[in-house]
C-alpha cells in the first residue's frame, strides 16, 4: 500500500499522468484513503499537540464542504456526478500522508522518490525549453503540461516552460536551503544550482518573489527563536544577493539568451507596477470581473469547475478571487483558517523542536512555515489539483515527520529513565 501511495502522490503532484483516468484510479484512491483514515485515527491518539488535532478537524471539514460543493453542481468531465469528487482527492493526501509515513524508512523513501522526481522533472523542463514552445511528448499519454498551455510564449529568445513539476522544485529548493543552514552542510549545493535553471526558465516572477520572501521570513523566525545565529543568516542573505546580481547583470554575459530573458522579465515587473500595465493590468481587470460573478453567489460561490467549464483561464490568475468565485466565502474562510492554524502549528512545533535540540524536527517545522508563506504569496490555492496535492502533502508530511521524531524522543527519555531506575535499584 505504501508504494501505491507514492505512485498516486507523484501522479497527483503532476509529474506525470495516465492516458486513461478511470474507475481503476478511483478505486485505488478510495482504498488508500479508507485504510489511511483507519490508521490516522490510531496515530492521532499519539499526537500530543492539541493544535495538530484541531488542524486535522479543520482539514476534514474543508474536505467535506468541498465535496458538498462539487456534488451540488452539474457533472464535469463525466456523466456520473459522483465522479465530481475527483476534485477533492488532493485534500485527502493530508490524512493519507500522516497515516502512511509512520516510520523513518518510509519518510526517507518518500523524500528520495520526490527528490528523484524533481531532478527528472528539472531535466525534462530544460529539455522542453531547448525544444521550444510545443510539447515534445504526446500530452494525450503520460506528459502532463498542466496550465503551461495558457502560458506558452517566448521571453526574449528563451521559451518559457511552466510545467506542474516546477512547484515541487520551488518547495524542494527552499527545503535544501534550510537543511544546509540548520545542518551546516553544503553537500546539496549542486542541487540548488541545478534547480535554479528550471526556476529561471519558468519566468514566474510571482514564484520568484514568493520564494525569496518565504526564505527570508523563515530565517527571521529561526533567528527569533534562537535556532540559528544571525551570522549564518547574513552569510545566506549575502549569497542570495550574489545570486541575484549574477542572474541580472553577469548571466547576460555568460549565457546571453537566458541572462537577457531573465533580466527583461524581472525589470518589466517595475514597469508594470508603475504604469499598471502588462500582467498587473490584466489581473486587476480579471479580479474585478471575478468579484462581480462572486457577488451573486457570496456564500458558496458560483461553481468549483467554473474556470474549466466556462473556459475562463484568467480566473486562476488571482488566487483570492478564484477561491471566492468558485467555492464562496465559506470556502475562502476555510482556506484562511487552515493557513492560520498551520502557521500556529509550525511555530509551536518549531519551539518544541528547538527545546529538544532536534534538527530534523526543526526542519519539518520550518518547511511547514515557509510552504504556507509561499502559497499565500504565490496565490496558488485550489486552482489546480497538482498544487492542491502538494500543499496538503506538505501539511501532512510535516505532522508525520514531527510526530515520529517526537515519539522517538519520548521513547529515548523513557529508556533513559528506566535505565536510571534499574541502576538505583541495584
Amino acid at each position: 500500500m505504501f508504494y501505491l501511495y507514492l505512485f498516486l502522490l507523484i501522479m497527483y503532484m503532476g509529474f506525470f499522468k495516465l492516458p486513461m483516468t478511470g474507475g481503476i484510479t478511483d478505486i485505488l484512491y478510495f482504498v488508500l484513503l479508507g485504510s489511511s483514515i483507519y490508521k490516522y485515527v490510531g496515530i492521532r491518539t499519539t499526537m500530543n499537540l492539541g493544535i495538530v488535532k484541531i488542524c486535522g478537524i479543520i482539514v476534514a471539514l474543508f474536505l467535506l464542504y468541498y465535496a458538498y460543493r462539487v456534488l451540488s453542481v452539474p457533472t464535469y468531465l463525466s456523466t456520473i456526478k459522483i465522479l465530481n469528487l475527483r476534485a477533492v482527492y488532493p485534500i485527502g493526501f493530508y490524512f493519507i500522508t500522516i497515516a502512511y509515513l509512520d516510520s523513518e524508512e518510509r519518510i526517507h523513501k518518500t523524500i528520495k522518490a520526490l527528490v528523484i522526481a524533481c531532478i527528472i522533472g528539472g531535466v525534462i523542463t530544460i529539455m522542453q525549453c531547448l525544444y521550444g514552445n510545443t510539447p515534445m511528448f504526446d500530452i494525450d499519454l503520460f506528459y502532463n503540461i498542466g496550465h503551461w498551455g495558457g502560458q506558452m510564449g517566448m521571453v526574449g529568445s528563451i521559451a518559457r516552460v511552466m510545467l506542474p513539476v516546477i512547484y515541487p522544485i520551488f518547495i524542494l529548493f527552499m527545503v535544501i536551503i534550510f537543511y544546509s543552514i540548520i545542518e551546516e552542510k553544503t553537500n546539496y549545493t549542486w542541487m540548488l544550482v541545478f534547480f535554479m535553471i528550471p526556476i529561471f526558465i519558468s519566468f514566474a516572477r510571482g514564484l520568484w518573489g514568493a520564494t525569496v520572501i518565504s526564505v527570508f521570513l523563515g530565517m527571521v523566525l529561526l533567528i527569533w527563536n534562537n535556532a540559528i545565529s544571525t551570522s549564518k543568516v547574513v552569510k545566506n542573505i549575502f549569497g542570495v544577493i550574489i545570486v541575484v546580481i549574477i542572474a541580472l547583470f553577469i548571466l547576460p554575459y555568460i549565457a546571453p539568451d537566458l541572462g537577457n530573458s531573465v533580466s527583461e522579465r524581472f525589470f518589466l515587473l517595475f514597469e508594470d507596477v508603475e504604469n499598471k500595465s502588462g500582467t498587473l493590468e490584466v489581473r486587476l481587470e480579471d479580479s474585478t470581473e471575478a468579484l462581480l460573478m462572486w457577488s451573486e453567489y457570496i456564500w458558496t460561490g458560483v461553481d468549483p469547475f467554473l474556470m474549466d467549464r466556462e473556459e475562463i483561464p484568467t480566473l486562476s490568475d488571482v488566487g483570492y478571487t478564484y477561491v471566492l468565485t468558485t467555492i464562496g466565502l465559506i470556502g475562502f474562510l476555510f482556506v484562511i483558517l487552515i493557513w492560520i492554524t498551520q502557521f500556529i502549528q509550525s511555530i509551536i512545533m518549531l519551539r518544541k523542536s528547538i527545546a529538544l535540540e532536534n534538527n530534523k524536527m526543526i526542519l519539518y517545522s520550518i518547511t511547514l512555515f515557509v510552504s504556507i508563506v509561499f502559497w499565500v504569496i504565490s496565490q496558488q490555492y485550489t486552482q489546480y489539483n497538482f498544487t492542491l496535492t502538494l500543499a496538503f502533502f506538505i501539511y501532512g508530511f510535516a505532522v508525520a515527520g514531527y510526530n515520529l521524531e517526537n515519539q522517538l524522543e519520548l521513547d529515548s527519555e523513557s529508556e533513559e529513565s528506566s535505565t536510571d531506575n534499574d541502576a538505583n535499584s541495584i
